[in-house]
């Protein structure tokens, strides 16, 4: 079995990591970072442990916080089989051929314990990326999320405590802001997109391991 943990940070030109807003050292990075090129061996007498269980192999990788590579390096990591982006260094451990078992999208959130997301939206990506830039316009729909009040307000808070500006200005006036998220090759998807890992119960069983999960 093999997972990918894909953490989301600011890499210069020469491939080292850059300080991301009032972050110095990536929090997210140093959590996985030891975890990278290692093989968990599963516990076969575990609760739960069907079968004989598979040795289980970690590759950690590095993603800048800019929509531009989000868009063009992370659906390859998805691919059968999988594209590295042509930043990673050749030591980097090959991917399985038929691709990744599981792949974790870790990133730094507010103050508090560890989060699990249960989907993925396509819309409503509004704040400024580690380079300043707007995620690409895509066309509104009905089931927009971003407009939904809860939504908002949460959007509203990850801005006051990262600092960033979300409204658009055109020259001395404010614009109203338009739909932005993943729109062109992504008109088939949904607008939200549910994980297939049960995360009830990886949060139980993180929870019985002592993490405290949020």
């Amino acid at each position: 079995m093999c997972l990918s943990l894909a953490v989301y940070w600011k890499i210069s030109d020469s491939g080292e990591a850059q300080p991301f807003h009032h972050y110095e050292v990536n929090p997210s990075w140093l959590a996985v970072q030891p975890l990278h090129d290692t093989t968990l061996y599963p516990d076969p007498t575990a609760a739960g442990t069907r079968g004989r269980p598979r040795p289980i192999h970690i590759s950690a990788l590095e993603i800048p916080v800019i929509y531009e590579a989000v868009l063009a390096d992370v659906p390859g990591l998805h691919s059968r089989p999988p594209i590295l982006p042509h930043t990673v260094r050749d030591s980097f451990p090959p991917p399985p051929p038929s691709g990744y078992d599981f792949i974790f999208h870790i990133g730094v959130a507010g103050r508090g314990p560890l989060r699990m997301e249960r989907q993925g939206h396509k819309l409503g990506y509004h704040m400024k990326d580690a380079d300043g830039k707007l995620a690409p316009l895509a066309r509104s729909t009905p089931k927009d999320f971003s407009r939904r009040p809860d939504d908002h307000l949460a959007e509203n808070l990850e801005r006051e405590r990262l600092g960033l500006e979300m409204v658009e200005h055109i020259g001395s006036d404010t614009s109203a802001r338009p739909t932005r998220g993943f729109g062109v090759q992504y008109e088939s998807f949904p607008d939200e997109l549910p994980t297939e890992i049960d995360v009830t119960r990886l949060v139980q069983d993180l929870k019985q391991s002592g993490i405290e999960v949020g």
